[in-house]
Formats: structure tokens, sequence, C-alpha cells
């Protein structure tokens, strides 16, 4: 199993500012954790649409990740009967200046699934 850390960001660049997640896209096992590290000074919302991806995460409930300031962030396991393939989450953070925004990655966040292999 390993661990996997994602950070939630706010980039400024003069009077404005967007929200981004890095790295964007994650490749992940089934039982591996994902860590989100929220950076910005505000509470966070997890989005996912489909069911039993992540542990605890269901599918249009929004999962608050505070802000960790220097500490652990928050972490979720993939389900270990997690289909492998590639899904799209979103994550809704609320900037310094009070604006709400999609957070952006490489794209649309996503996380990737490797297909289970079995060990002879």
């Amino acid at each position: 199993m390993a661990n996997c850390i994602v950070k939630i960001l706010e980039l400024r660049s003069g009077a404005t500012a967007i929200a981004a997640v890095d790295p964007g896209i994650i490749t992940v096992d089934p039982l591996d954790t994902i860590e989100y590290v929220n950076e910005t000074l505000q509470d966070a919302i997890l989005l996912i649409a489909q069911a039993g991806i992540l542990v605890g995460v269901n599918p249009g409930q929004g999962v608050p990740i505070s802000p960790c300031r220097g500490g652990a962030g928050r972490r979720f396991t993939v389900d270990g009967a997690a289909a492998s393939g590639t899904y799209e989450y979103q994550m809704l953070v609320t900037l310094g200046s009070g604006k709400r925004m999609f957070a952006i990655g490489a794209s649309t966040p996503r996380i990737i699934i490797r297909p289970m292999t079995e060990t002879a």
C-alpha cells in the first residue's frame, strides 16, 4: 500500500487567484491512501460522483478538508473493491477573497485506479 499526497492550493497572480490541486492526476492501487493537504486558509470540499472509489466518500455528499497549516492532511483509502479506471472528482475551494471556485489540475482532477494483479 502506498500513500499519495495531493496539495490543495490558492495560486495568486496580482489581483487574481485560482484554486488548484497538485498533482492533478494521481495513479493508485486499491487500498492505497490518498492524503489531501489543504494549504489554503479555508475548508475545501471534496466531491466525487461515483460510489466505491474512496472509503467514506459518497456521491453527491461533499467531504470537508480543513486547512493543514503544516500538519497532516485528510486521508482516504481507495476502496479495495474499486474497479480499475479513471474517475474525475472536484475540489470546491474558498479563496482568500471569499470567492468560491472549483480547483483545476492538469485538466479536471482525476484518480486513476490500476487493475489488481495476481501475484504468483
